[in-house]
């Protein structure tokens, strides 16, 4: 008859063997599946910032710093009355200074702004609404100091 003593060492030891196998396979698992996740995902970012390089290299070339100021006055160029004034509040002046900054009378440009649709203009005052585009509140303030020292 074996030892009980050997027998309940050795159930004892195959029991711990078998609960510290139980205890350490769940994170083990959790470990592979984040694994597999964190793949994933840098994958997608792979493709995403090859998309955005592609993107990128697009707008560079349609946008190069050599393109010119002011936007040709053909038929592809237009405002509307809504246009011109968020224009006009984007660069924080009254009715009265833009038509300045235009070159045109404050009754012009409120009646651009309560007009819908596509406005005509006479000459080139649709080429200089355009070269405002990229005008900034600082500049657009500059500009009007200046022509206010001209004329005086």
């Amino acid at each position: 008859m074996p030892n009980i003593a050997q027998v309940l060492k050795a159930e004892i030891a195959r029991i711990a063997k078998h609960e510290a196998k139980v205890a350490v396979a769940q994170p083990k698992k959790t470990s592979i599946a984040n694994k597999k996740a964190m793949v994933g995902i840098k994958r997608r970012l792979a493709q995403i910032e090859k998309r955005l390089g592609a993107i990128q290299k697009t707008l560079k070339s349609c946008c190069s710093d050599q393109a010119p100021a002011v936007e040709p006055t053909g038929t592809k160029a237009w405002l509307s009355g809504k246009g011109v004034k968020s224009l006009r509040k984007k660069m924080r002046v009254s009715q009265a200074a833009f038509g300045k900054l235009v070159g045109v009378s404050t009754g012009a440009v409120i009646q651009w702004e309560k007009k819908s649709g596509k406005l005509t203009f006479r000459g080139d005052t649709l080429a200089k609404i355009l070269a405002l585009r990229g005008v900034g509140v600082q500049e657009a303030q500059r500009r009007l100091a200046a022509m206010g020292k001209r004329r005086k």
